[in-house]
């Protein structure tokens, strides 16, 4: 079931699941069989395995499962290095608001239908699509995205009054928190930023 090294296609959702119950995992693979679209990459029985193979395989989408030993679902999100789209799935409701405050694309209480999984999934593959495209926009070699880039990330932004200065990094000598403002340091003036010291 393993197809690390198999091409990641635009044709075919990648996706991995993690279920600590055995009939759970039967089900949900037999579910995924049926939809041509989809690539399941593994299976994995417990939240440390899945962390284990979401970082390996970097799928594109993670069913998982909420109520697991070891590692719960909700909190092995914070412990992958890659982040893929997420769909929960549990017998228990009361966890809906918490999975969608850790960007959950859905959430799936079972026993679920193939109906609703197929919703689900049809969710994420327009997330992924969307990210798909994002990052060819991003990415495109041209002139304009190479400038607001450069300006982005060199620049900083300080505005006085109706006045805006536009300082470099290697100009500052440091920057400060002073009453909930930044105050970047040139040597000379302190200038007021406009981003927080956190966004900085």
């Amino acid at each position: 079931m393993n197809s690390k090294n198999q091409p990641n296609t635009a044709s075919k959702m990648r996706v991995l699941f993690a279920d600590d119950e055995l009939p759970a995992r039967e089900k949900l693979n037999h579910q995924l069989s049926l939809m041509e679209h989809v690539e399941v990459v593994a299976m994995a029985t417990n939240g440390k395995e899945a962390i284990t193979l979401i970082n390996e395989l970097t799928p594109d989408v993670v069913l998982l499962d909420i109520q697991m030993p070891e590692i719960k679902g909700l909190e092995l999100i914070d412990l992958l290095n890659y982040q893929p789209i997420i769909i929960y799935t549990t017998a228990y409701d009361q966890f809906a608001i918490e999975a969608f405050e850790h960007a959950s694309t859905d959430y799936l209480l079972k026993p679920f239908p193939i109906a609703r999984l197929k919703k689900a999934l049809a969710k994420a593959l327009q997330q992924l699509e969307q990210q798909r495209a994002h990052t060819l926009v991003n990415h495109e070699p041209n002139e304009q995205t190479f400038t607001l880039t450069k300006n982005t990330i060199n620049k900083l932004i300080s505005k006085n009054g109706e006045r805006i200065f536009l300082l470099s990094p290697s100009d500052i000598k440091f920057i400060k928190s002073e009453q909930g403002n930044s105050l970047a340091w040139n040597g000379d003036t302190f200038h007021h930023l406009s981003d927080t010291l956190d966004q900085l």
